[in-house]
């Protein structure tokens, strides 16, 4: 119920605010933009995050760094990424009006996103390394770590895999310095996950995973699906069936029951094409994979589509 849980968010946020409690802060930033995005409001609402902590800066990295995984609310499918990009570019400059250097390398990060899942790399890149200097500069170490993780997403969409690995390990070593890396190390995984160059690779970087993420504290129920897709992938190409038994599951729930977007749907449809294709079903991993190709072709995502059309043509 929105009216319940903007109700029950306002008041988590009164009382972590009256404690002056950083940690706090940021859940209850996340359940507060969570009801937004629950009643449709999710822009407003980070629109008056901005307008009403642009004067108090430790205040402004603890709210923002609630809205990080909220945000990507945005990017998978449920508006169109042009909207997208106009909506950071008009936040991006609210914030530089207001002189909230926060808001911007917030906006900023999103833009850089939005442009990356669309396919525009170098616009990405040049956005992403812009994000994580403005937030390295006011010491907004969850901002940082994360703009490096997606900067290490465009690096490996170019193939660099070297690049990707140095930036997925700097984004590590800061992300174990942040108060909320649980909104980080599913995603920093699941992209080490995906940059493995071969199926034993993928498994050894998989269990690294396993080992490296656990329990509530550092994991994030938005952000796990990060993890378990790149996860049930790498489970299905090295042929281990008890990996795949245990994340495809997982993946499955998160994308039909938590995030319910169309670029999700996608990503689970391509989990399915590897499953057919480990069982021998060629003809229903070549539907599974024709369907996600489409799906991200949908959502707007051409660098998706693409590889899945790849795996589809492969077949026959």
């Amino acid at each position: 119920d929105p009216a319940i849980g903007t109700a029950k968010a306002a008041e988590a946020r009164r009382l972590a605010l009256e404690a002056g409690d950083s940690d706090q802060i940021v859940i209850a930033s996340w359940a507060y933009a969570a009801a937004a995005h629950a009643r449709g409001d999710l822009r407003s609402s980070i629109v008056a995050d901005l307008r009403e902590t642009h004067a108090m800066p430790k205040l402004a990295v603890s709210v923002f760094d609630g809205q990080l995984c909220m945000t990507q609310r945005f990017l998978y499918g449920a508006r169109p990424y042009p909207d997208v990009i106009a909506f950071a570019d008009f936040l991006a400059e609210e914030a530089q009006r207001l002189g909230a250097a926060r808001g911007h390398a917030f906006a900023v990060t999103i833009r850089g996103e939005a442009r990356l899942l669309a396919g525009q790399l170098d616009d990405a890149e040049a956005d992403l390394e812009a994000g994580a200097r403005l937030h390295r500069e006011i010491g907004a170490t969850t901002g940082e770590s994360f703009a490096l993780q997606r900067r290490s997403e465009v690096a490996l969409a170019r193939g660099d895999r070297d690049e990707t690995m140095a930036l997925l390990d700097e984004a590590l070593a800061i992300a174990r310095e942040s108060d909320v890396g649980f909104h980080l190390l599913d995603r920093i995984y699941g992209t080490r996950v995906m940059a493995a160059p071969d199926p034993v690779s993928g498994m050894a970087a998989l269990e690294e995973a396993d080992a490296a993420v656990r329990g509530p504290a550092e994991t994030c129920p938005t952000c796990r699906i990060t993890l378990a897709v790149p996860a049930a992938i790498a489970a299905a190409r090295a042929g281990d069936v008890e990996r795949l038994d245990e994340w495809e599951p997982i993946a499955e729930y998160l994308a039909t029951v938590v995030m319910r977007l169309p670029a999700w749907d996608a990503a689970l449809a391509e989990v399915k094409g590897h499953r057919a294709q480990l069982t021998g079903d060629a003809k229903a991993a070549q539907e599974h994979f024709r369907a996600a190709a489409e799906g991200f072709a949908a959502s707007g995502q051409p660098l998706d589509e693409g590889r899945c059309a790849a795996l589809a043509a492969s077949l026959g």
